[in-house]
C-alpha cells in the first residue's frame, strides 16, 4: 500500500468517526437539528449537482432551485412548522392552517410554474428544455430525497397513530407525552435503522464483488459486478429483518424484508444514476468537500434516491 493511499485511508476513517456518530445523533435526536442536518446535506449534493451538468456546458439559476428545495424539506416539517409559527403571525385562527400534503403540493406546484415562467422571462444561451430539465431532476432526486427522509422521521410525531406504540410500552395506558416522547424515539431508529441497512448493503456489495465479482453491471460504473449487486442486496434484507426489526416491534418480518429489498435495489440504483451524471462530465468524484469521502452527494445519493420509496412505504402502507 502506497503512502497517498495510506494517508487517504486515514484521512476516510477520522472523517467517518467523527460524521457518523453527529449523524446518527441528528437522527435519534430528531426536531431542527436532523432538519438542518439534511438540509444541510441536500444544499451541497444540489449544488454539486450543479456543477457537474455545468461541466457539460449547461448553466442555469441556481437560487431558484435551493429555495424551492428548502421549501421541501420544510413542508415534511410540516407539523412542528405550523405548531411554531401559527400562534405567532395568526393567533386569532382566522387563517386555515396547511395538511402536510396541502403544503407539499402548494410548494412543488409553485416550484414547477416557477421554473417554467423562469425561462419565459429569462434570456438563456441554453436550449429551455435543458435548463428546466436539469432542474426538475435536482428538485425530484434531492429535493424529494432529502424532504422525505426529513418525512421519515416526523411521520413518529403527534400525527403518528398511536395505538400502535401503545401496546409496546410497558406501564402507558393513555395519550400523554411520554407516549408522544417515547413514539418519537421510534423514528430516530428507523432512520439509524435505515442509514446501517444502507451502509451495510454498500460494503457487502463491494466486499462480495471485490472477492468473487466477475459480471459487470454496467460501464456506468465498470468496478460494480452482479455478484457484488445481489450481496449487497441480500446484506440490506439480512439486516433490515435481524437488526432493524428487533428495534422496532411494530413492523412484521415482512415489512423489514420490504424494507430491506427498497433499500438493497434502489439504494444501488442510487448509485449508478449518480455515476452516470459523473460519466458525462468525466470526473471520478462529485466534489472535494469530505476530505477522502468525495462530495455530499457522493456520500448520499443512494439514500436520496432510495428515501422517497422508503417514505411511500412506511407512510401508506406500515402505519396505514
Amino acid at each position: 500500500m502506497s503512502s497517498e493511499h495510506k494517508s487517504n485511508l486515514k484521512t476516510r476513517i477520522m472523517v467517518s468517526v467523527v460524521g457518523i456518530p453527529f449523524l446518527l445523533y441528528s437522527a435519534y435526536l430528531g426536531g431542527i437539528l436532523f432538519l438542518l442536518t439534511i438540509l444541510t446535506i441536500s444544499i451541497f449534493a444540489t449544488w454539486e449537482y450543479f456543477d457537474l451538468v455545468k461541466l457539460q456546458g449547461v448553466k442555469i439559476i441556481r437560487a431558484t432551485v435551493l429555495i424551492f428545495i428548502i421549501a421541501l424539506h420544510l413542508t415534511f416539517f410540516h407539523e412542528k412548522l405550523f405548531g411554531f409559527f401559527i400562534p405567532i403571525l395568526n393567533p386569532s385562527g382566522l387563517i386555515p392552517s396547511f395538511s402536510k400534503l396541502q403544503l407539499f403540493l402548494v410548494v412543488l406546484v409553485a416550484a414547477i410554474l416557477t421554473l417554467l415562467l423562469q425561462e419565459i422571462i429569462l434570456k438563456s444561451k441554453n436550449p429551455s428544455y435543458s435548463n428546466v430539465g436539469v432542474a426538475f431532476v435536482a428538485l425530484l432526486w434531492i429535493g424529494l430525497g432529502g424532504g422525505m427522509l426529513v418525512g421519515i422521521r416526523e411521520l413518529f410525531g403527534k400525527e403518528f397513530p398511536f395505538w400502535i406504540s401503545q401496546k409496546y410500552f410497558n406501564g402507558i395506558t393513555s395519550f400523554d407525552d411520554q407516549l408522544i416522547s417515547k413514539t418519537y424515539e421510534f423514528g430516530g431508529i428507523m432512520i439509524i435503522g435505515i442509514f446501517i441497512t444502507l451502509w451495510i448493503c454498500d460494503t457487502a456489495a463491494y466486499f462480495v464483488g471485490k472477492s468473487v465479482g466477475k459480471n459487470k453491471i454496467s460501464e456506468i460504473s465498470p468496478k460494480k459486478t452482479w455478484e457484488g449487486a445481489i450481496g449487497g442486496f441480500i446484506a440490506a434484507i439480512l439486516t433490515s429483518v435481524f437488526i432493524v426489526k428487533p428495534l422496532l416491534p411494530f413492523i412484521s418480518v415482512f415489512d423489514s424484508i420490504i424494507l430491506g429489498s427498497l433499500i438493497g435495489i434502489f439504494g444501488q440504483m442510487g448509485d449508478f444514476v449518480e455515476s452516470k451524471f459523473k460519466r458525462d462530465a468525466n470526473v471520478k468524484d462529485s466534489s472535494t468537500l469530505i476530505p477522502g469521502h468525495g462530495g455530499m452527494l457522493d456520500r448520499f445519493d443512494s439514500l436520496l434516491f432510495a428515501a422517497p420509496l422508503l417514505y411511500l412505504y412506511i407512510d401508506f402502507v406500515i402505519l396505514s
